[in-house]
């Protein structure tokens, strides 16, 4: 009875909001996540749902598609990717500090734990979405009728794999916990006493690609009638590859650790073979990167590139580009982003990345990053709220710009309250349960 009157002691609870995490970096990349991927579905949705349509209002809207703002806007999807960047880094160092501690991993526990964490909001959003009639105008009948058929699906997480998804969002939940099933074997074998062990990352998202390449080449007419929803774009096996970079950083992360609470520092430790020197790959990047600064403004220049280039053209390719153009944007694009992602959170984490640091570790992404998951399933109240707030009866009363970016404020300011609750009365509480 005392643990469970702790759990739900909201005074507790809403104090845990503010407080930073191990990471703070990785809140300030979490956060940015939830309100880019909101955005993007704002974006998308605002026009499907919108109560003015008279001829200006679809006129400014056109105008405001087409525009270079909409571009990074309209690619928010890439926002996932960052999920499963934070998500293959932080599950490697848990699992991996399991292993330290008990020289093994509880298969069930973890998936149990993971279950816990993932179930209770998806359930309360599910609820949300089926009784709440205003909230399904991104949901056709037969999607209603079929949550109710494959409700078994959604509780289990495969609902990516059948067209009953309660939550039109939920597809990446249930990626995310078909990465937890796979996860405790990747992290064994990475942690192998072979050299070649590390490769593993690499070698999967190898073959992540070569899937979705060939999935898209074979299938490019049904890629195009649904977006690739069913194909490619909700499916684990082709949208990896972020996952695994995460995992991978935190394996490099996780060396680097290690040699500093043995009070040394990386660029001058002594290894006794070369064997050795192969493996801790933290010596060999923290001494390039200390050594050749600007090489390192290089490999920064680099990576930020991946990463504004395919915020700017997406992942998704398009009908009307060339065959070899839709190749390499369905295939490499999620690979370049994710790669970019993982690459600024090690910098970051080790110091080589001050400024974007600095900015991300600030403590107002704390309490956004806290409730990002709530935030993600329950984003749609705020949507239709802030459409009733911000138009009149007449016209829009800013420009369509200054109406876009007031609409996604008033959401996400919305909806947070509403994650709030959520947060003290159904995450937290059972987080602490496990």
């Amino acid at each position: 009875m005392g643990r469970l009157k702790e759990a739900w002691n909201v005074k507790k609870n809403f104090k845990s909001l503010f407080v930073k995490s191990k990471f703070p970096l990785l809140d300030g990349f979490r956060a940015w996540a939830v309100i880019y991927v909101v955005m993007y579905h704002y974006l998308n949705y605002w026009n499907l749902i919108n109560p003015n349509q008279d001829e200006r209002s679809q006129d400014l809207w056109n105008r405001f598609t087409v525009s270079v703002l909409s571009y990074p806007l309209g690619h928010g999807d890439l926002g996932v990717d960052i999920f499963f960047v934070l998500s293959g880094f932080l599950i490697f160092h848990m699992l991996a500090s399991e292993i330290k501690k008990n020289n093994e991993i509880n298969y069930m526990k973890f998936l149990y734990r993971r279950w816990l964490r993932l179930f209770p909001a998806y359930f309360f959003a599910s609820f949300l979405w089926m009784f709440i009639p205003p909230l399904r105008f991104a949901t056709t009948p037969d999607q209603l009728t079929t949550c109710k058929d494959y409700w078994w699906a959604n509780f289990l997480f495969v609902n990516n794999f059948f067209a009953g998804q309660c939550v039109p969002v939920s597809w990446s939940i249930a990626i995310e916990f078909q990465f937890y099933l796979v996860s405790p074997l990747i992290v064994i074998g990475m942690l192998n006493k072979n050299k070649w062990a590390i490769g593993l990352p690499a070698f999967l998202s190898f073959l992540s690609v070569m899937i979705t390449i060939a999935l898209f080449v074979t299938n490019q007419d049904l890629y195009w009638q649904d977006t690739g929803g069913g194909l490619i774009y909700n499916k684990m096996y082709t949208r990896c590859a972020p996952y695994l970079f995460g995992m991978f950083i935190s394996y490099i992360f996780d060396q680097f650790q290690s040699n500093l609470s043995q009070n040394q520092s990386p660029t001058y430790i002594q290894v006794e073979s070369q064997q050795e020197i192969e493996r801790d790959y933290s010596i060999i990047l923290h001494d390039f990167f200390s050594s050749h600064k600007k090489l390192r403004w290089f490999s920064h220049f680099v990576f930020a590139s991946f990463w504004i280039v395919f915020t700017m053209v997406g992942s998704r390719g398009r009908v009307d580009y060339s065959l070899a153009q839709n190749v390499f944007l369905i295939g490499f694009g999620r690979i370049f982003y994710g790669s970019a992602i993982a690459y600024f959170i090690y910098m970051g984490l080790t110091g080589h990345a001050r400024g974007l640091t600095k900015v991300l570790c600030w403590r107002v992404w704390a309490p956004i990053a806290r409730l990002s998951y709530s935030l993600y399933l329950t984003q749609f109240v705020g949507l239709l709220a802030g459409l009733f707030i911000t138009y009149n009866g007449d016209m829009i009363v800013f420009t369509i710009f200054l109406l876009f970016f007031v609409l996604c404020a008033m959401g996400i300011i919305i909806t947070l309250i509403l994650d709030i609750f959520i947060y003290l009365l159904v995450e937290k509480p059972l987080m602490d349960m496990r």
